[in-house]
């Protein structure tokens, strides 16, 4: 019985992680349309909490790896990086968006810098 209820934590704990960042894309996608926002703060954000969570999951998959120390870390950590290439699209759409708004010909950022 209690391996049913860590499936079932695991689930619940997985699952909103590998929806969130769609959630994320349209809620800004929407915003955007709706009304006049910068949106430039938000993309270190991002681009901060893909990364996070990235190693966050590797770190969780190596200590899978060595040895049985939690049970259920595997799942844990392929939902965290799922997370975060979840996050890639929002942040490459926001990039894209930024580059668009710098630049009045839409050829490129007009300031000679590019985000990173």
């Amino acid at each position: 019985m209690k391996t049913e209820g860590a499936r079932m934590l695991a689930i619940w704990i997985c699952l909103p992680l590998i929806i969130a960042p769609f959630f994320l894309g349209f809620a800004l996608k929407a915003a955007a349309r709706r009304w006049v926002l910068d949106l430039r703060p938000i993309y270190p954000l991002i681009k901060a909490l893909r990364w996070t969570a990235w190693i966050s999951g590797a770190v969780l998959w190596v200590i899978h790896l060595t040895g049985p120390l939690f049970r259920g870390e595997w799942a844990y950590g392929m939902a965290l990086i799922a997370f975060s290439i979840g996050l890639s699209f929002p942040e490459r759409w926001l990039k894209e968006r930024l580059a668009q708004t710098e630049s009045p010909d839409n050829s490129g950022p007009s300031s000679g810098r590019e985000l990173s």
